[in-house]
């Protein structure tokens, strides 16, 4: 078959980086199972395969059954080194895939699940690549069975409706382009190149929109499909070859905006895990200076769905500070209902967080992570808003520019059929972030407002607003008007009303502290400020004094200092030191002495690993719960530190007239 005019045939010659089948891991497969992520445990897998399992019931953990992930550390084990072993190792399971859905006929979930076709094909056509290359035979029912998957897997492959507009077409284009190299002058082939091109550049076009920003709403999947983009060697489709050029180049050069500055990507929408290295001379819009000096840089990527500030990589580590805003609404693809909200990175740490994406099960837990109460932005009392109700294009920024030391970022979304929300940032680095709002919904309907906190800070509420507590110091203070809006904490609820948590890692959540502002049912306007504390070189020491003044009266360090809502007793503070001399009874003697000089009596103690441990209380309510323990008994951070000190202070709420209790969770 003569190729189109106009176009260079493709050489026959196919290189081992231009399948992505490899994988490490043999020997921990072979020792323990497959396990295709770190976080989930491994599987034992015997042929012939109920390829329709679900042992974890994980959508993700099915998709990589069927992408044949458990090859992947097989062809890596013995590629180039033993073709005999690496065919009895491979072709087994791929010959059980054709038994199981082709001679019996049988049904699974995942058998045409977009991207795994997409990976399946490119496995096949290595298979047939090392027998064109005579490292491999295959007898003749193994030919047959392999040249049918191949087929099958072709024909699939040419439904322009099977492939997906999303980054999984990215691999099955791959998967098509190899096989139609090596099945080159088939019937089945005739053509594939110019279809395999035109499709991958219609994807290249929808997939990077303005400024090269991906439009799958996450900042993780952007540099993955610059990174598989990336591997897709340019002979492979030489007809586009400058297109994918150009869509990378300004792919890669925003990449770094979405970096916080501790390395990590913001955890908008489905993101986990570290981003691109932000770089001294990056590009950038506009340029000022922080409250305390430091530089500050701002990215206006409006028309692609997001705003970036931050400073510069000469700032102090403790000063680091980052707003990054996402106001994207191009598809749902990997979309939450985050729109408006944002990730506030300051004294040196995450403050204000996403709260992750969990995992892509369908079940409550990931409803409540891609739900507007999971996220930094605005709904209404009792409803929770979904993904799905923000269609394309109906959300997004509309404007982000420096007005002298301060950054102003506009956008507006719709939810559903009635609720409308604008927001506007006023953000001066290093002082405060002003958020004002408005919205639009039915009568009689309550807004709220959610600020969720990374898992190491706390909420306080006080009678100037809320404090942000990290190691017993207030970093931040939400203000609002008290006659407006109502504050509740909320921290690792369960239940009908699932608030407080956050997934740091796939299928990993843990509790976190959420500040809900409840308006009133006829609410549609106000201002929220987060005014920003001098930041702080860290310190070993208790930054907030313990109640009544009370001291430690012996040398320590302070490892934990937090501030936890929701019990029915009150709010609890909870504090971990380490100290360098004596022993559990002599500490035990010196606390005694000093909280009995605040006034606390003690009701009891008790021997508790290989330490003491004694209950308080003080006249006004107060309690103290005081263990202290030895090294051995825990595992101590600092050199020379001979034991810890657990101290937990729980003050009754004090209830004020028209407002909920100060730390108290809301229902």
């Amino acid at each position: 078959m003569q190729p189109p005019k106009g176009k260079k045939a493709v050489s026959q010659k196919l290189l081992k980086s231009d399948f992505y089948v490899f994988g490490a891991g043999y020997a921990e497969q072979v020792a323990g199972g497959f396990r295709p992520r770190k976080d989930t445990r491994p599987v034992r897998l015997s042929l012939p395969l109920d390829w329709n399992m679900d042992p974890l019931k994980d959508r993700n953990w099915c998709f990589q059954l069927h992408a044949w992930r458990m090859l992947q550390p097989v062809w890596s084990e013995f590629y180039g080194r033993d073709w005999a072993r690496l065919k009895a190792e491979v072709l087994p399971w791929v010959r059980d895939w054709y038994a199981y859905h082709v001679r019996r006929r049988k049904k699974s979930a995942f058998m045409w699940y977009d991207m795994a076709a997409g990976l399946r094909a490119q496995h096949l056509a290595l298979l047939l690549h090392l027998q064109d290359e005579g490292r491999i035979v295959l007898d003749e029912e193994e030919q047959g069975e392999v040249d049918e998957l191949a087929r099958l897997h072709i024909a699939k492959l040419r439904d322009p409706s099977f492939i997906s507009g999303g980054n999984h077409g990215i691999f099955q284009l791959v998967g098509l382009r190899l096989l139609g190299i090596v099945r080159r002058g088939r019937p089945e082939v005739e053509g594939e190149e110019a279809y395999s091109s035109e499709l991958m550049g219609r994807l290249l076009d929808s997939q990077f929109g303005h400024h090269g920003v991906h439009v799958e709403n996450s900042p993780a999947y952007h540099n993955f499909a610059v990174t598989h983009f990336g591997r897709i060697r340019p002979e492979l489709f030489p007809s586009i070859s400058k297109l994918f050029k150009e869509k990378l180049g300004k792919a890669r050069d925003i990449a770094p905006w979405f970096t916080l500055p501790d390395g990590t990507i913001a955890a908008i929408g489905d993101s986990e895990g570290l981003g691109q290295k932000f770089s001294p001379d990056i590009r950038h819009d506009a340029e000022s200076r922080s409250k305390w000096g430091d530089r500050v840089l701002m990215r206006d990527l409006t028309p692609g769905g997001y705003a970036a500030i931050r400073t510069g990589l000469d700032t102090p580590p403790y000063r680091a500070e980052m707003l990054i805003i996402k106001g994207q609404a191009f598809t749902t693809s990997h979309a939450h209902a985050d729109h408006l909200g944002f990730e506030l990175y300051a004294h040196g740490q995450p403050m204000f967080v996403d709260s992750g994406k969990f995992t892509y099960n369908r079940d409550s837990w990931r409803n409540y992570f891609v739900s507007d109460r999971a996220h930094n932005v605005v709904g209404l009392l009792g409803r929770s808003f979904g993904p799905y109700d923000t269609a394309p294009g109906q959300g997004g920024l509309v404007r982000a520019e420096r007005l002298r030391d301060e950054y102003v970022v506009e956008g507006h979304v719709s939810r559903g059929d009635e609720f409308i929300h604008h927001r506007k940032f006023l953000y001066r680095p290093g002082e405060r972030l002003t958020l004002w709002e408005e919205i639009e919904a039915p009568a009689g309907a309550a807004p709220v407002a959610y600020f969720h906190l990374a898992e190491h800070a706390d909420a306080l509420v006080t009678d100037a607003g809320v404090d942000v507590v990290v190691r017993g110091r207030a970093v931040a203070t939400l203000t609002f008007t008290a006659s407006d809006l109502v504050p509740r904490l909320a921290r690792g609820q369960k239940g009908a009303s699932v608030q407080g948590w956050r997934s740091p890692s796939y299928g990993k959540r843990q509790q976190a502290t959420t500040i809900e502002l409840v308006g009133r049912s006829d609410l549609r306007c106000w201002q929220v400020d987060i005014h920003l504390h001098e930041p702080r070189q860290p310190s070993d020491l208790l930054q907030t004094p313990l109640p009544l003044s009370i001291q430690v009266p012996l040398l320590y360090s302070c490892r934990t200092d937090r501030v936890m809502p929701g019990s029915e007793l009150g709010t609890e503070r909870r504090i971990v030191l380490e100290y360098y001399n004596g022993n559990p009874r002599g500490v035990d003697t010196l606390m005694h002495q000093e909280l009995s000089r605040g006034g606390f009596a003690r009701i009891s103690s008790r021997p508790e690993q290989e330490g003491v441990r004694a209950y308080y209380r003080h006249e006004n309510g107060i309690k103290a719960n005081v263990l202290i323990r030895p090294a051995e008994t825990f595992a101590v951070r600092s050199q020379g530190a001979v034991g810890t000190i657990y101290m937990a202070f729980t003050t009754p709420h004090v209830r004020h007239p028209g407002a909920s209790a100060p730390g108290r969770a809301g229902v």
